[in-house]
């Protein structure tokens, strides 16, 4: 059998700017991806729990997709 070599990925670092991005605003666009992510997943659980929407479930449904997700002041998302 012949033996393969592992394919070489080559990554393009030359737009890279140490600058651009530190710790503080990944740390800030995670805290806001993850509230994304949980919003919608509690969203579809409760509509997959309860296809016909009742009063009740209409209600914290309207609830939840009226929270604002939101993250600290100090590092803007927008700040890259």
């Amino acid at each position: 059998m012949p033996v393969d070599s592992p394919m070489q990925i080559e990554f393009d670092t030359s737009d890279y700017n140490p600058h651009q991005y530190n710790h503080g605003i990944a740390q800030a666009e995670g805290i806001v991806i993850g509230r994304r992510l949980m919003k919608e997943e509690v969203l579809r659980l409760i509509k997959a729990a309860y296809p016909t929407p009742t009063k009740a479930t209409t209600i914290i449904t309207d609830l939840i997709e009226g929270i604002q997700v939101e993250t600290d002041s100090i590092f803007p998302v927008s700040a890259r």
